[in-house]
């Protein structure tokens, strides 16, 4: 995203300053003991030219299974045939940047899931060999195709070179999260003022006897890791409450990421972004926020953003086809 000041709530910090230090760069090395294990791989000016261009080729050395796409899709089209046998630009070679990404897949046993400074490229997870939705990559040519398919990942990266910051690459070991555990918190000017769950796609039932337990993991974590760690007064930040089978403790806590407040391409779940900033100027009470039989309704999935009208994420918006469709029901033609 592109962002210019009058899209953010509160300026203490300058664009520039806060783009920085929401970064992984930034906030990993003081946060690596609570969050997953990465490895952060800068990129220089060459490749992120070569994620620029439209063209969807990928480095020759690294292309192993297109033979096997091909027989999945099956025979091409006339019109296919003819484009493809116009010349195709050849793909620029990254030795040292493959070499290090081969590498950090086995050292993280096999998987692991790309992200630029400061998001994923969800975008693209559809364009995997084996149509993983939680951005699983196996194989160096599985990072390539997320990172070079992805608008998001390629906004990142032109931010990154219009405010001359240093782009990176962020492989994390990959874990197989449960949904559930997955929550949104909002900070305005140093107070955590909301947490959502954070997929607003689905119900989990079971989690409304675990609510108090649950916020107080969480403004504990925040207190004690999150709070002086981050540098702005406000930001979004993601955590996952693994549970625990031994100990005293029931939930281990894991900084997941942070994200600016206020921008389209953050979800404030199940609030809105001025409900927060009306939270935080009349100093209401914290609240987990989680979806209810009675009086919520389910809001497309985060990851499924990419793939609906944008308007659908937006309640104003839902409310009315509910409407509508309440309208029809009760006067049918």
């Amino acid at each position: 995203w592109i962002l210019f000041e009058s899209d953010l709530f509160v300026l203490n910090f300058s664009v520039e300053q806060m783009l920085q230090q929401l970064s992984i760069a930034e906030w990993y090395p003081a946060l690596q003991q609570h969050t997953f294990k990465t490895v952060l791989l800068p990129l220089h000016k060459e490749f992120l030219d070569y994620l620029d261009e439209d063209s969807m080729v990928l480095p020759a050395s690294i292309t192993t299974t297109k033979a096997a796409h091909e027989d999945d899709y099956g025979a091409l089209t006339d019109d296919w045939k003819d484009a493809e046998e116009a010349p195709e630009k050849e793909c620029p070679e990254f030795p040292e940047l493959q070499k290090a990404i081969a590498d950090t897949i086995a050292t993280f046993d096999g998987s692991v899931f790309p992200r630029a400074n400061w998001s994923s490229p969800k975008d693209a997870e559809w364009l995997l060999p084996n149509g993983s939705a939680s951005g699983k990559c196996s194989s160096v040519e599985d990072v390539f195709m997320l990172i070079k398919g992805s608008s998001r990942v390629s906004i990142e990266y032109a931010q990154c070179q219009h405010e001359q910051l240093d782009a990176v690459l962020a492989l994390r070991k990959w874990y197989s999260l449960q949904e559930a555990f997955e929550f949104r918190c909002f900070v305005v000017e140093k107070r955590l003022v909301g947490v959502t769950q954070k997929n607003c796609g689905q119900k989990f039932d079971f989690l409304a006897a675990l609510r108090d337990e649950i916020l107080d993991y969480i403004v504990r974590f925040w207190e004690d890791r999150v709070k002086d760690a981050i540098q702005p007064d406000t930001y979004t930040f993601d955590v996952y409450l693994q549970p625990k089978k031994e100990g005293t403790q029931k939930y281990r806590v894991f900084f997941v990421s942070c994200g600016m407040f206020g921008v389209d391409d953050e979800s404030p779940g199940l609030y809105d972004w001025e409900e927060l900033k009306k939270i935080h100027k009349e100093n209401s009470t914290l609240e987990l926020r989680l979806l209810d039989h009675d009086k919520s309704y389910m809001l497309p999935a985060d990851k499924t953003h990419q793939s609906t009208p944008f308007d659908f994420r937006d309640k104003e918006c839902l409310e009315d086809i509910q409407r509508l469709v309440q309208e029809q029901a009760e006067n049918p033609l």
